[in-house]
């Protein structure tokens, strides 16, 4: 395979932990929520009362908690099923201070919320990566050409074929799976669009060491798979 050597642009992270079972107390939830969100997370960033959301749906399914983060730069939702958190423009500096936001997270359901239990967890990543020159990213795309749509693209006037490349890996015994995708970026004039996508029930973070330990195995195993060779 030939890879090619990139520049990450800042990534963009979703992660959702689902519990084992959905809240069915709301009020107390409430009330929990953002005095152990806060709590924990206080000497990381500062949150003011603006920054935290209180839903009082009708509806168990349309209820939800949210607070801002980094000054909006990243949220935490808790809904009846699960707890979710965004971070934007995620730059390499910032992956510790973002582990850290997830970790506590992790924490405050497994404590506030032991009745409930975690069942597994997704995490969802996208990113521009830069490479040095179109011709780079020309061979390094040319290798996934399907032979169906080149010959599509040569008899039809005016179409652009540009090749991409999907790859899934499934852990049987343990149920982990792991999605990766690379394609033309829509952003960068001499880049590729990466995402990944990491699905695990929480059992099976132990034999990985921790979430963080996990998530850096998946992707370098996911950048092998396509021959992403990332730098600074």
């Amino acid at each position: 395979m030939k890879t090619l050597r990139v520049t990450p642009d800042p990534e963009q992270i979703e992660l959702s932990i689902t519990l084992r079972h959905f809240i069915t107390d709301w009020p107390s939830a409430q009330g929990k929520f953002v005095a152990g969100i806060t709590r924990r997370l206080r000497d990381l960033t500062v949150i003011q009362p603006h920054d935290l959301k209180v839903s009082y749906a009708n509806s168990l399914g349309d209820a939800s908690c949210t607070c801002r983060l980094f000054g909006g730069a990243a949220s935490i939702v808790l809904n009846a099923d699960s707890l979710k958190l965004s971070f934007a423009n995620v730059t390499p500096r910032a992956y510790e201070v973002v582990f850290a936001a997830i970790q506590r997270s992790w924490e405050f359901l497994a404590s506030d919320f032991p009745e409930h239990g975690i069942a597994w967890f997704s995490l969802h990543s996208s990113q521009d990566v830069a490479a040095s020159d179109d011709a780079a990213v020309d061979t390094y795309l040319e290798q996934f050409a399907h032979d169906g749509a080149v010959a599509v693209a040569e008899q039809e006037a005016g179409i652009r074929y540009r090749p991409s490349i999907r790859v899934t890996f499934k852990e049987h015994d343990r149920h982990w799976q792991l999605h990766r995708s690379v394609e033309e970026s829509t952003t960068l004039a001499k880049g590729l669009f990466v995402t990944t996508s990491i699905y695990m029930p929480e059992s099976e973070l132990e034999a990985f060491g921790g979430l963080q330990e996990a998530v850096a195995r998946l992707h370098a195993i996911a950048d092998s798979a396509v021959g992403l060779l990332r730098g600074d």
